[in-house]
């Protein structure tokens, strides 16, 4: 026999064979092989209950293996049930054996259950119900035009990136290995908080930042600590979905509140004031306004006299094509120090798939928010924050920012060119001053034919990916837009796909 040749035996089981092998060259172990095999002539029928099994050495020597092998084998079957052991007799296939014993169980399992007037499996709890039922919309393709807020990867400088990796885990792999901080990596925290206080204003310690795995965990732990149930909790309206059910998963009392040319509104809010407001105030996300300073000033105040916290998305902000962006709330100090949870992430900047965000806490909620975090999941991954730690420290993270910036304002305007030359007549389009998306209003002409939603669905059929504004809303109230993802496809992409989703809607 060549020495990697499958060895086989006909082993003649009552009025049945079983043909056995085992492969040398096969990466899989022979005892799990044989396990396998064994467990499926059971399974099929080839091994018939009462059958008994020939003598270990006899089988071993027909296989081609070794007896202790057989052996182990024959103990896990037993172990699990198929096989019996008789002393003095042999080996026999079970009687009854698990996977029949577990289906014919069942139904005496049901009929005990509807006369003790059960019948139905168990229910998630209230809030599992929440969080199974949240309504996040359309996906569609994440790498395609026109998927909002999603980065182009391709652009990436992974090369850098790996390499930073590489260095961080060979200098400093043993010491890596047993870090335990709930917050995170202290040199990203440092790292974090250098570069919030430069490029958004807001002034914190390493000690305020708690890394995350992504902005939604960041405001999943704010939600777990800051509410209790039944608290009210104000949200944009139109504003991000996830949000909204995160908070509604909480166990808060949700109230959408409508959005404006200057932001959040405050009208007639001291009749029924929150314990939380959530806002989006540097680019509102879906409408893009940017909050006015005296919104901000007004929303600071109203916070401080109802006794509430606010929860800022800073989900963007470092794509700004015109002028300087306002400081961050949480930048504004006073009140904004000791009400305002900056929410940060670098999914946007760098790639979805880091899940990596972060947390800017009050200085008096540190502590607290630290040890929520434990509760949570013990600590964040420790694998990709020193790299990141370096590539923020080193300037590449500034380079990349700045590179993808002057990238992101070309697909901006080729992305209206588009619009303006072939779907004039169906879309309308005004040009933002900051972000990766831009919203497409229907022309009469399209909004007599359909709804945003079935539009949507139209074009996704041709591999576009367009969202309808009205899954936006918290009423998902029938609505006649487009939100438009311009980063993560070039400028001759984005021609393509207007062009296709011109032809969908007009067929």
């Amino acid at each position: 026999m060549e020495p990697n040749a499958p060895a086989a035996a006909q082993t003649q089981s009552g009025s049945f064979w079983v043909n056995l092998s085992i492969d040398r060259s096969r990466s899989d172990p022979l005892q799990r092989q044989l396990y396998d095999q064994i467990r499926a002539g059971i399974l099929h029928g080839a091994l018939r209950s009462g059958t008994q099994l020939p003598a270990s050495r006899l089988l071993a020597s027909e296989v081609g293996c070794s007896r202790n092998t057989v052996l182990e084998v024959l103990a896990q079957l037993v172990a699990e049930g198929y096989l019996q052991s008789v002393r003095g007799s042999g080996v026999f296939v079970a009687r009854d054996l698990p996977d029949e014993t577990l289906s014919a169980k069942a139904p005496a399992r049901e009929a005990t259950l509807a006369k003790l007037g059960g019948g139905a499996p168990p229910e998630l709890s209230a809030r599992g119900r929440a969080v199974a039922a949240a309504r996040l919309g359309h996906r569609g393709g994440r790498h395609v035009a026109f998927s909002p807020s999603m980065p182009d990867v391709s652009l990436f400088p992974l090369a850098t990136w790996m390499q930073l990796t590489t260095q961080e885990w060979r200098e400093h792999g043993a010491a890596l290995v047993t870090e335990s901080d709930p917050r995170g990596f202290e040199p990203l925290r440092y790292a974090i908080a250098e570069y919030v206080r430069a490029a958004r204003n807001v002034a914190c310690g390493p000690e305020q930042v708690i890394i995350t795995a992504g902005a939604q965990q960041g405001i999943d732990l704010t939600a777990r600590l800051l509410l209790d149930p039944g608290d009210r909790a104000w949200v944009e309206d139109p504003g991000y979905p996830a949000i909204r059910e995160l908070l509604r998963a909480a166990g808060a009392e949700v109230v959408p509140v409508p959005v404006d040319e200057e932001g959040l509104t405050l009208d007639g809010a001291l009749s029924n004031p929150p314990r939380l407001i959530a806002v989006s105030p540097s680019h509102q996300f879906p409408t893009g306004v940017t909050m006015s300073l005296d919104r901000r000033l007004q929303l600071l105040e109203f916070a401080e006299r109802v006794g509430a916290w606010i929860v800022e998305d800073d989900y963007d902000s470092e794509f700004r094509y015109e002028g300087h962006p306002l400081a961050a709330l949480a930048g504004f100090g006073g009140i904004a120090s000791a009400r305002v949870i900056y929410v940060g992430t670098f999914s946007k900047m760098l790639f979805p798939a880091i899940r990596l965000g972060f947390l800017v806490v009050p200085k008096h909620l540190a502590v607290q928010f630290a040890c929520g975090r434990i509760v949570v999941d013990l600590q964040p991954s420790i694998f990709p924050q020193p790299a990141l730690a370096r590539f923020i420290g080193e300037g590449h993270l500034a380079t990349h920012v700045r590179r993808m910036r002057r990238i992101y304002r070309l697909r901006q305007e080729a992305l209206l060119e588009a619009l303006a030359s072939q779907a004039g007549a169906l879309l309308t389009t005004d040009p933002d001053v900051a972000g990766m998306h831009l919203i497409a209003k229907f022309t009469p002409e399209l909004a007599q034919r359909y709804d945003d939603l079935t539009a949507a669905g139209i074009v996704g059929k041709r591999g576009i990916n367009v969202q309808p504004m009205s899954m936006y809303y918290a009423e998902r109230r029938a609505g006649n837009g487009f939100v438009m993802g311009y980063a993560c496809v070039g400028e001759a992409a984005l021609a393509a796909a207007v062009t296709t989703m011109v032809a969908a809607l007009r067929a």
